[in-house]
């Protein structure tokens, strides 16, 4: 893996237990977690801005019309008032 989650878990798959919260702590500081999130939307727009890629629409597309295909279908056997925990699960995880 070379994206970063793939070297956060080379660098921990080589460090012994007693090691690993002396590592993980720096990570938890507010400066460091300011600098990933402005590395992170740095690298997004290189990646989808700049290039002038339609991928990110192409994602939010397929997420609106997953979401809109699963109300229409649970509206047909279930009542509107219930609501389906994993929903807000993947709108969590996407933004």
């Amino acid at each position: 893996m070379n994206n970063g989650a793939g070297v956060f878990f080379n660098k921990i798959r080589c460090l012994k237990v007693k090691e690993l919260p002396a590592h993980l702590k720096p990570m938890f500081i507010i400066d460091y977690i300011k600098k990933s999130i402005n590395k992170g939307l740095d690298n997004y727009n290189a990646r989808y801005i700049r290039t002038s890629t339609i991928d990110p629409l192409l994602i939010f597309s397929y997420l609106v019309a997953l979401l809109k295909e699963h109300a229409m279908s649970s509206s047909n056997s279930t009542p509107k008032s219930t609501i389906n925990p994993d929903i807000g699960l993947i709108w969590c995880v996407f933004w």
